[in-house]
């Protein structure tokens, strides 16, 4: 391995110093997209139908196919705006904060090209992103460790596309999952070390996980993309 985890995770500290505050807002709004992926949506529109069936238990069999046909009409129209929502704004918005968490080596960072990524990036990227989310929430069907593995297998996208906007889809998915390639125990290691801050966070009511531990995450996750990127 040609990196290590306090390396990564010395510069990611450094850099949050240089640009705290910004890097605190711009953390919280990737926090807030990163919540919003369509593996949640998928869950919504479970819990929907559980309390559907719940619900039309109560009717007579005419009245409980139209209930029936109703809502599920309401969870097919909302999948499809939430849908429309995460292609134009949430997945450019995702790789806009990539981004701002990427450009701390250079300095040049501005909380501005997150939503300035909604009106510039491409096709490629809006649909590239959009099928990484797609990916993800499929597999994550097939239960939980094909989900992980391959979440990490992916987790180069965003910022392949920002270095690479010449790139198809098919390359940026075959160039991220060669990054990965041997690294994505590491990569699941790295997330584990910061088990002790998230739990620090959850004992501060959710205070330290804004102000210290997110920002210092994205930023380590930003400077695995260097060292990798680098060393390929």
């Amino acid at each position: 391995m040609l990196w290590t985890r306090s390396e990564l995770k010395g510069r990611a500290k450094f850099l949050l110093k240089q640009n705290y505050w910004y890097s605190v807002l711009a953390a919280l709004i990737y926090t807030f997209l990163l919540g919003n992926g369509i593996t949640s949506s998928f869950k919504a529109a479970s819990n929907k139908s559980d309390e559907t069936e719940t619900f039309i238990q109560s009717f007579n069999p005419i009245a409980m196919f139209g209930v029936a046909a109703a809502i599920a009409a309401a969870v097919v129209i909302s999948f499809i705006v939430y849908l429309a929502i995460a292609y134009f704004l949430w997945n450019p918005m995702t790789v806009g904060c990539c981004k701002f968490f990427k450009n701390g080596r250079c300095g040049r960072q501005d909380v501005k090209d997150i939503f300035r990524m909604v009106r510039d990036c491409n096709k490629t990227i809006r649909m590239t992103m959009f099928l990484k989310s797609i990916y993800l929430a499929l597999w994550s069907l097939l239960f939980i460790v094909p989900g992980v593995i391959k979440a990490y297998e992916y987790a180069m996208v965003p910022y392949l596309l920002l270095d690479h906007p010449e790139m198809s889809r098919q390359e940026i998915f075959a160039e991220s999952k060669r990054m990965m390639m041997g690294n994505k125990w590491d990569a699941f290691v790295l997330d584990l070390s910061f088990i002790g801050w998230n739990l620090l966070g959850v004992c501060t009511f959710g205070i330290l996980m804004i102000f210290y531990v997110n920002p210092y995450q994205y930023y380590t996750e930003a400077e695995l993309y260097h060292v990798l990127r680098d060393k390929m």
